[in-house]
């Protein structure tokens, strides 16, 4: 049994039209969001082993956030791979470079972009839902080998599904 964490990147920016797409940082509320869900994952033991990040700004300004939660509170951050691929990809492009951990990594998180991480959520799980910015999503994959995931057939179990404006007051 593998998990797959999604955190989908928290708001960015369009202060700055001239900036290209892949360059727009976060705003300020996506600065906050993205510290509210390094503690909320934090509190809830969601870290995960590795983590793949896309090349954007906003994506690795969010994984930058979440991180120093987790260093700050756990002394702990997972080893991180910023891979261009994960801009601007599809579902498969996900699994692919997901498959590349073989048998390591308990638990892998992918911080990326919509519409590839709804879409993957909707394809392993069966679970139509909005994936708006800074959500999380646990996945559990019946897989022992995260080649498996390539497989177009194979379904998880969702286990989690959070959206930061769905947290408590207490987690905020």
């Amino acid at each position: 049994m593998k998990s797959l964490l999604l955190l989908r990147h928290a708001k960015s920016s369009w202060d700055h039209p001239e900036l290209a797409d892949h360059d727009r940082p976060l705003k300020q509320l996506g600065i906050e969001a993205a510290k509210r869900m390094g503690r909320w994952t934090l509190a809830k033991s969601l870290i995960p082993d590795r983590v793949l990040c896309s090349s954007a700004a906003r994506t690795t300004e969010t994984w930058d956030r979440v991180r120093s939660v987790w260093e700050r509170a756990a002394r702990t951050s997972p080893e991180v791979t910023i891979h261009p691929e994960l801009y601007a990809c599809s579902t498969d492009a996900i699994r692919r470079v997901i498959a590349e951990f073989g048998r390591s990594s308990q638990s892998v998180m992918v911080i990326g972009h919509n519409p590839a991480l709804q879409d993957l959520l909707s394809q392993l799980t069966g679970v139509d839902e909005t994936f708006p910015t800074a959500a999380f999503a646990k996945i559990d994959l019946p897989i022992d080998d995260w080649v498996e995931i390539q497989q177009s057939d194979l379904r998880g179990n969702l286990f989690r599904l959070q959206r930061p404006r769905d947290l408590d007051e207490a987690d905020r």
